[in-house]
């Protein structure tokens, strides 16, 4: 991207009127405009927009979005235009594969106003913005001099993708802990460091990770049961753009996350459509909480135009089961157990119980326990001790059906 000798194929020019001098700004756009494209660069106003303009975006490998201010940038978004500012960048940061925001400031601005790019950065929701302190002079403008500043930001560019990467690379491994950690995975089942992993990657900005944690608190597993907090989570992950992003580009996270707003229904309205098709994307992403969840609405839903849904479903819940998800492991085993959907199989059940049992998931100790102490022959090795323990397993990680069964079967 980098290696051209053009730094950027394109510029993207907002209209005037963001400060207290758009008349001024207006004419230097336009002046900008009609400089840069006998430059060979592409033009983009936002007055002009249309679909072509924005699939020419799209398809450009890095666009400025430059900001034209004599005023204290912050004083943009004090007018009513300063709304549709703030949109307009966050759809060029959706629809253009790279893009940077660029402030041009007059000459002594930023000694008089004492002014910082972070404000400008917190407003937008964006790290890609860097300033160029002189780029306008109160005595004229050399249009020239100011698209070679632009194309000196070449190395700050680097260093702003370099950081970029690395947030997004961190923020991707906090979120793989959190899943592997709340799945098991074969690995185990550890909810507090579930819940830790996926903090982590909200405090970095992954708006996904905010309705993992929802879920904590709405179904009171690794966190108390809270629903004000888990709406309070939602409506963070939607503050950070969950509902606002692109299919294509949103990730199994994302994805399962949008299909599980719209099943709980909490901010977002319930849609079971919804959260279907949202589901069915992540699954075939290889997801397997998405794949669990598929299985289970598949089970649940009455659309007529769902062809063999059982048979679909147990085939989501197998996918899921095999890449280690102690809670897909648990619904099959209830399946055999109970010959629902499948010819009634014990020892499969037995199994699969174990699977789910050994990661930690207290509703499979428990069974496990119980299928193990009630069957007198099975090709799992029968030890009543282990039974036993397996559901005291159970009861300490609160099981209270445990608990009762223990208090009756145990003197």
């Amino acid at each position: 991207m980098l290696s051209h000798n053009k730094v950027f194929d394109a510029f993207f020019l907002p209209q005037d009127g963001y400060n207290q001098r758009g008349k001024q700004n207006k004419t230097i756009i336009e002046e900008l405009a009609l400089y840069g494209r006998q430059q060979g660069y592409r033009i983009f106003l936002e007055a002009n927009l249309d679909q072509v303009a924005w699939r020419e975006i799209v398809d450009a490998s890095l666009v400025a979005v430059v900001f034209i201010t004599r005023a204290y940038v912050n004083n943009i978004f004090a007018h009513p235009q300063g709304k549709q500012a703030l949109a307009l960048v966050e759809t060029i940061s959706r629809k253009a594969p790279d893009f940077l925001v660029v402030v041009v400031l007059e000459s002594g601005m930023v000694n008089t106003l004492n002014w910082s790019i972070e404000p400008f950065k917190k407003i937008l929701r964006c790290e890609r913005v860097l300033m160029i302190e002189d780029g306008l002079s109160a005595l004229g403008r050399d249009m020239n001099l100011l698209f070679k500043t632009l194309e000196s930001c070449t190395e700050k560019l680097k260093v702003v993708l370099k950081k970029e990467s690395q947030i997004s690379n961190q923020r991707l491994q906090y979120m793989a802990e959190g899943v592997q950690r709340m799945c098991g995975f074969n690995k185990g089942i550890n909810l507090a460091e579930s819940f830790q992993s996926f903090q982590k990657a909200l405090e970095l900005g992954h708006p996904a990770a905010a309705v993992f944690l929802a879920r904590f608190y709405f179904m009171g597993m690794g966190a108390p049961k809270d629903q004000h907090k888990s709406e309070e989570l939602v409506s963070k992950a939607i503050e950070l753009g969950v509902l606002a992003v692109e299919e294509s580009d949103a990730d199994e996270y994302t994805l399962w996350a949008l299909g599980l707003l719209h099943w709980m229904g909490l901010v977002v309205p319930a849609n079971r459509t919804k959260s279907r098709h949202f589901y069915e994307l992540s699954a075939s992403k290889g997801f397997a909480p998405a794949q669990n969840n598929l299985a289970i609405l598949y089970l649940n839903d009455n659309d007529p135009s769902l062809v063999d849904s059982s048979g679909q479903s147990l085939a989501w819940f197998w996918k899921a089961a095999e890449q280690g998800y102690a809670d897909a492991q648990y619904n099959l085993a209830t399946f055999y157990q109970n010959g629902r959907y499948v010819l009634q199989n014990l020892d499969l059940a037995a199994e699969l119980f174990q699977k789910s049992a050994i990661q930690g998931d207290r509703d499979a100790q428990f069974k496990f326990g119980l299928i193990r102490i009630s069957e007198e022959q099975s090709l799992i090795p029968r030890n009543e001790m282990d039974c036993v323990r397996q559901i005291e397993m159970s009861r300490d990680q609160g099981n209270t059906v445990a608990e009762s069964w223990l208090r009756i079967h145990l003197i």
